[in-house]
């Protein structure tokens, strides 16, 4: 319960612009599949939020509010893929298609994101924060360490060895 509370906590300290690009996919993956229950892909839908719910407040509970959330989203993998095999008997002309495909992308979207906070969590930057990063800056943040040379972990990476090898005096 500490973790959900914790992690609520984090949210309403996140900016507004990623607030409302929170908002999105919690409508989309919470309410949206309310008025399609109905439907298997709609059960499905609220199943894996609960669960990637809870998987988000155990995380928070032991690593804080920080990149490592984004896994919270790890059940979208398998759970898109099945929905792209099963898209292609769904009429895109009604508003569960263009829900079903509306939840598709918007899920893809916030699976490339979470995997570049998480690629940053993996690289050393495991702070818990109050302001998540946009996910662009997120990935701008991880190709500039990289090509600069600069590993965000602190430690030495091949460019700063190879740098060195060449640098005169070595």
């Amino acid at each position: 319960m500490q973790g959900f509370i914790k992690f609520n906590k984090g949210v309403l300290r996140t900016s507004w612009p990623v607030k409302i690009w929170l908002l999105l996919p919690v409508a989309a993956n919470s309410v949206a599949p309310l008025f399609f229950l109905n439907r298997v892909e709609a059960q499905a839908v609220l199943a894996a939020m609960m669960i990637g719910a809870m998987l988000m407040s155990v995380l928070t509970a032991r690593f804080g509010f920080s990149r490592i959330l984004g896994l919270g989203h790890i059940l979208w993998i398998p759970f898109l893929g099945w929905l792209a095999l099963r898209v292609g008997q769904i009429p895109a002309d009604d508003a569960f298609g263009f829900w079903v495909r509306g939840v598709m992308l918007l899920n893809a979207l916030s699976l490339v994101l979470d995997a570049a906070d998480v690629i940053r969590y993996v690289a050393g930057d495991r702070k818990e924060t109050d302001r998540l990063e946009s996910g662009r800056q997120t990935i701008h943040a991880i190709l500039d360490a990289r090509f600069d040379g600069h590993d965000p972990s602190g430690q030495n990476n091949v460019v700063d060895c190879q740098r060195r090898a060449s640098s005169p005096g070595s």
